[in-house]
């Protein structure tokens, strides 16, 4: 789901995608991390966010590629399709493996790596070549165009 903005303490995000997921590697609130200082105040039931952006004003958009990822077993994975977009159309499934984008392999690294890796990748170019492994263990080559 896409929010227009989000005012967390005196910063604004602006453009931000937010999704859940069912599995045991919550990232809750994580990427905040990427844009100021968190501070939890256990004793006082109080959450502090102090922007590293003076302005206050953050545009958090993101390539849409029309599903999240998720990582599960030491792999990375197909998350969330959205309807209708172009993942969905070309038959990108849930739960595919992604194995390489752009014929670089994604199968032998250590998972916080490979995801970072990924989500570089995607961030680097408007079309990529993923090769994915369905449920089956068929390879599929998809190429897609992002926003």
């Amino acid at each position: 789901m896409k929010l227009p903005e989000v005012k967390i303490n005196n910063a604004l995000f602006t453009d931000l995608e937010v999704a859940t997921s069912i599995d045991n590697n919550s990232r809750i609130g994580a990427k905040l991390l990427d844009y100021g200082t968190m501070v939890i105040d256990y004793l006082n039931r109080k959450f502090y966010f102090i922007s590293f952006d003076e302005q206050n004003e953050i545009n958090v958009s993101s390539p849409d590629i029309g599903f999240l990822l998720k990582a599960e077993n030491d792999t990375i994975k197909i998350g969330m399709v959205w309807d209708n977009s172009e993942a969905c159309k070309k038959g990108i499934k849930s739960n595919n493996i992604i194995k390489a984008i752009d014929d670089y392999n994604l199968t032998k690294m250590p998972l916080c790596e490979l995801f970072f890796r990924v989500r570089e990748k995607i961030a680097k170019k408007s079309v990529l070549k993923f090769t994915l492994l369905d449920e089956n263990g068929q390879e599929k080559i998809v190429e897609l165009e992002h926003k």
